[in-house]
């Protein structure tokens, strides 16, 4: 695996930029007649290209020893990111049933769960998660999960322990989940991909099978915030919304709630008080994730367009990474294979994909 600095000078060189260490730091060199006369003349480097490596992940069962529940099983089947103030990456391990974190240094280790299946709240190394999807970080640390098979949402303290936040679990002979707004021990969910939360600790979730946006109060109250529960493609306010089976949700810097509409192949915009737009990208296949940088750029997993995409805010769309075919490929961006991207976070200068089918956590850098 490349460094930053590495890859950077690794770059530089190629486009012909000559390359000297400094104190730590990148410094750029010419040559030429300006060198030969002595002369001097600040020279800004050129944009470097955005690369695609693999962070953590050692591929399909297929090709390694077949996966085991545990503590040290490696990923299968990563599904959602979420990034902390430190830099550590956080994922849902969704078959293995468990929530991984990667330090900056590369380092993965299970948080919670991994043992098997099931509804168990607890001590972290006992608790039990059934096929967790969505995942976000509170502002006090607590990793929150949308814990999609138990038909809940579920947090992990800072201290280690895993509690259950909402939702009453799976009910009923075919163990769905219902809908049922109210106190959050008696509230009802249907298969949750997707959990954000805010400074102020509100919880917001993409209800998928029940095709709402849904809102978990500090106060522990749930409430419906947008979408009537009808299959639909339609733009309004609270209940006049309509949406297909939902993925991910995340907050954008503008305080709006972004919604990847899987089923509808768009990407949705939520207002806090639930004004439900269409934002204008055309050609998306079942996108699963979403994230949104701080000038407004919305970043899309094109799913089954094997591909991330954006949108600016001046509205154009481009292709971030990936070729639309799909595979496993390293190396630059509009190079780059992916089986089924799932799932995205930013932090710095980096995107973070969940890479489904290939098993794997790649890394778009530096982001363009």
């Amino acid at each position: 695996m490349w460094s930053g600095s590495l890859l950077a000078k690794v770059l530089l060189a190629v486009a012909g930029v000559g390359v000297a260490a400094g104190a730590g730091a990148v410094v750029l060199t010419t040559s030429g007649p300006l060198a030969q006369r002595g002369e001097e003349r600040p020279q800004e480097a050129a944009p470097v290209a955005p690369v695609v490596w693999t962070l953590a992940g050692e591929g399909p069962p297929g090709v390694r020893e077949p996966v085991q529940p545990g503590w040290a099983a490696p990923l299968n089947l990563p599904t959602g990111l979420a990034v902390d103030r430190d830099g550590n990456l956080y994922v849902a391990d969704h078959k293995n049933h468990a929530i991984k974190k990667i330090d900056p240094q590369g380092n993965i280790t299970t948080v919670a769960g991994g043992n098997g299946p099931g509804l168990r709240d607890g001590p972290a190394r006992e608790a039990q998660f059934n096929g967790p999807n969505g995942i976000a970080v509170g502002p006090d640390g607590s990793i929150y999960v949308a814990d999609s098979v138990n038909h809940t949402i579920r947090r992990v303290t800072p201290d280690g322990r895993v509690e259950t936040v909402a939702g009453s679990g799976p009910t009923g002979m075919g163990q769905d989940g219902g809908f049922a707004d109210g106190p959050a021990g008696e509230a009802r969910f249907s298969l949750p991909k997707g959990v954000a939360v805010a400074e102020d600790g509100t919880i917001y979730v993409a209800d998928t099978d029940n095709t709402r946006i849904r809102v978990i109060s500090p106060e522990g109250v749930v409430r419906t915030l947008a979408g009537s529960g009808e299959i639909g493609l339609r733009d309004g306010k609270g209940a006049e919304a309509r949406f297909s089976p939902l993925a991910d949700i995340v907050l954008g810097p503008d305080g709006a709630l972004y919604v990847a509409d899987q089923a509808n192949s768009a990407i949705r915009r939520v207002t806090r008080d639930g004004e439900v737009t269409t934002l204008p990208i055309r050609g998306l296949k079942h996108p699963a994730s979403v994230a949104v940088a701080e000038d407004g750029t919305v970043y899309v997993a094109d799913t089954d367009n094997y591909r991330v995409v954006a949108l600016t805010p001046g509205g154009a769309v481009r292709v971030v990474a990936g070729t639309g075919e799909r595979g496993y490929v390293e190396g630059p961006a509009d190079r780059a294979r992916f089986d089924l991207p799932v799932g995205l976070a930013l932090y710095g200068s980096r995107l973070y994909v969940s890479d489904y089918l290939n098993h794997r956590i790649r890394v778009v850098e530096p982001v363009p």
